[in-house]
């Protein structure tokens, strides 16, 4: 099954938060490391189940899953066939 992948705008606004902070020492380094956050991304399209879901999860309503990206967490949410992509957070950081 093909999933549809939708990105919060928290999660954009990490997106943009990740890549301006790479651009202060590297910004050909920076588009590239979007690029390729964007695309593991989108390999939630397929098999979404795949990674596990976080311990933050017992305080919410509905389950949280984390797609790991070194070092950062992709939080996103499963609703039927569409995933929705939270946040991206560094993984030494809480979910707030």
């Amino acid at each position: 099954m093909t999933y549809l992948v939708n990105t919060s705008p928290e999660a954009l606004d990490d997106l943009d938060q990740i890549v301006a902070y790479i651009a202060q020492d590297k910004p050909s380094v920076a588009i590239d490391y979007a690029l390729a956050l964007i695309a593991k991304i989108q390999t939630l399209e397929e098999n979404p189940k795949r990674c596990p879901v976080i311990l933050e999860s017992r305080i919410m309503d509905y389950e949280i899953r984390h797609l790991i990206f070194h070092p950062y967490r992709i939080l996103y949410r499963i609703e039927e066939k569409n995933v929705t992509v939270l946040r991206i957070l560094h993984s030494a950081r809480k979910l707030d």
